[in-house]
């Protein structure tokens, strides 16, 4: 069941490709991207995608 909150606008996609590619695609027209940690043993270091997107996409990033 997918998550309903009555301010925010939230879509599941499949897409082939990698992670950090279809995730920037997406962010061209995205207020904001949110991503979590897969690894919450390395606190404080982000992922290569999380670090991509910070890098790279147009709109804020925001890692939990």
């Amino acid at each position: 069941m997918p998550h309903v909150h009555a301010d925010v606008d939230v879509e599941r996609r499949v897409v082939n490709d990698t992670a950090l590619r279809a995730l920037l695609e997406q962010a061209e027209e995205a207020r904001m991207v949110v991503v979590g940690q897969r690894d919450r043993t390395s606190v404080g270091r982000l992922g290569s995608t999380s670090r991509g997107l910070a890098e790279f996409a147009p709109c804020p990033v925001v890692v939990i």
